[in-house]
């Protein structure tokens, strides 16, 4: 089995490919899988579930199921870009290993939640001050507040590979 990236069964895709020559390689997408939006992603599952029936009938109910498990997830809203990414791993680990779509699989989600949920430094409570304070509290005070000011930087700093790289699943 091969991965099928699912730009290639939109609506958009399969209007713009009707008038192609059938004999002719399909052209590539300029889109990457990635960046469906729930609309898309929910327009190219039936196709791709109608390839499994007609190709791969003993996997249907599977695929059938993983579909169903991600279209009503009661968060995919809020966390899209982690379930299409749980969905698109699945199919591309399924094209080289014994995988049972079905079942919910909490690794692939662990390690994908770690790359679209990075987790967020929680805000440090500021330092009281107060009226009339000695030199060495206020130093004190600064010397704290510069040592949070380095943890943000060096937070930052792991995190700005993050955000300026495109994550690996496309």
């Amino acid at each position: 089995m091969h991965h099928i990236p699912l730009v290639y069964l939109t609506d958009q895709y399969c209007r713009e490919s009707a008038s192609d020559d059938i004999l002719s390689p399909p052209r590539p997408c300029s889109r990457k899988e990635n960046s469906l939006s729930i609309a898309d992603w929910t327009q190219a599952w039936p196709r791709f579930l109608a390839l499994v029936a007609i190709h791969l009938p003993q996997e249907y109910d599977t695929w059938k199921t993983h579909f169903e498990r991600i279209r009503d997830a009661k968060d995919i809203a809020l966390d899209w870009e982690l379930w299409l990414a749980y969905d698109i791993e699945v199919r591309r680990c399924s094209c080289h290993h014994p995988l049972d779509p079905a079942i919910f699989h909490s690794a692939i989600w662990n390690d994908l939640r770690a790359k679209y949920r990075p987790q967020v430094v929680p805000p440090q409570k500021k330092p009281e001050i107060r009226k009339h304070k000695s030199v060495a509290d206020l130093q004190e005070a600064r010397a704290r507040v510069k040592k949070q000011l380095e943890e943000v930087v060096i937070m930052s700093r792991k995190m700005k590979p993050l955000l300026q790289t495109t994550h690996p699943i496309s």
